[in-house]
């Protein structure tokens, strides 16, 4: 990896500083967020599901949500606790329209993933970590939205799970290596 720091300067002098961090595989949401990691290293995040607006042909994604997330748990440590959704949980799940056009899911920073109730992908006919009908099981859409609540953005390498348009069925390289960088599980409770 390489650091940068990043320095903005309005006309009227304010300036704002904020690092940069480059590697080949996996990138962070660090210049807009100031950090690198959204969690503190072996964190328990509560998470929560609400199945208002879920389509009827999505009944079993909180199941692959949690399959997604004991996955990201394995590799990195954090520990995902589920918790009712009027809680104050950290990661939270809904569905909304996003258009029949717009993209299949949505995760951000502020620790909120929405799976867009009018697109294919998250329906159960595509449910898991396989390749229904030669597409990925949309569990690959819930770590690749869950690693941006993580702190990841997009890359533009298409063996990774970041990259938005590649469609990946495993984690890549740069995936790995970005999860147990920014989340190193050494130290933490099994």
């Amino acid at each position: 990896t390489t650091t940068y720091r990043v320095t903005a300067a309005t006309a009227d002098g304010l300036t704002m500083t904020s690092p940069l961090v480059v590697t080949k595989g996996w990138a962070i949401f660090s210049f807009y967020e100031g950090t690198v990691a959204n969690f503190a290293p072996c964190s328990t995040i509560p998470w929560s599901y609400d199945a208002a607006g879920q389509p009827a042909e999505a009944r079993t994604m909180a199941t692959d949500v949690a399959r997604g997330l004991a996955r990201l748990s394995r590799l990195t440590g954090l520990r995902f606790v589920r918790t009712a959704p009027s809680a104050d949980a950290s990661l939270r799940f809904d569905w909304q329209n996003l258009g029949s056009g717009g993209p299949s899911g949505m995760g951000g920073t502020d620790g909120s993933v929405t799976f867009n109730n009018r697109d294919w992908w998250p329906h159960d006919s595509h449910a898991g970590f396989g390749t229904p009908g030669g597409v990925p099981g949309r569990g690959w859409l819930v770590i690749h939205e869950v690693m941006h609540v993580l702190g990841f953005d997009h890359v533009a390498d298409r063996t990774q799970v970041m990259n938005p348009l590649a469609y990946q069925h495993h984690f890549g390289r740069g995936d790995l290596e970005g999860l147990r960088t920014v989340y190193p599980k050494a130290g933490c409770r099994g």
